[in-house]
């Protein structure tokens, strides 16, 4: 899971950081020779944990954040 479960982190948190952080949890495996589009193609991008514990619109923005993160790996990665 890529983004944060506590409310201050879901709250603190971008599009663009998320990306960021993204790329770097990734870059051990393109170090190792998997490509990264391949790594993208077969990823499914999620909260760390539930969001249960969280008011509903922080859960909501959690959930907005995971679709901008999408829309922005599918404009640079295809």
């Amino acid at each position: 899971g890529i983004i944060p479960t506590d409310e201050a982190g879901i709250q603190k948190e971008t599009v663009a950081g998320l990306k960021d952080r993204l790329e770097e949890a990734m870059a051990p495996f393109t170090r190792k020779g998997i490509a990264f589009k391949q790594l993208v193609e077969h990823s499914l991008l999620t909260p760390s944990c539930g969001l249960a514990g969280v008011q509903e619109e922080v859960a909501i923005l959690a959930l907005e954040l995971l679709t901008g993160l999408s829309r922005e790996m599918r404009k640079v990665y295809g």
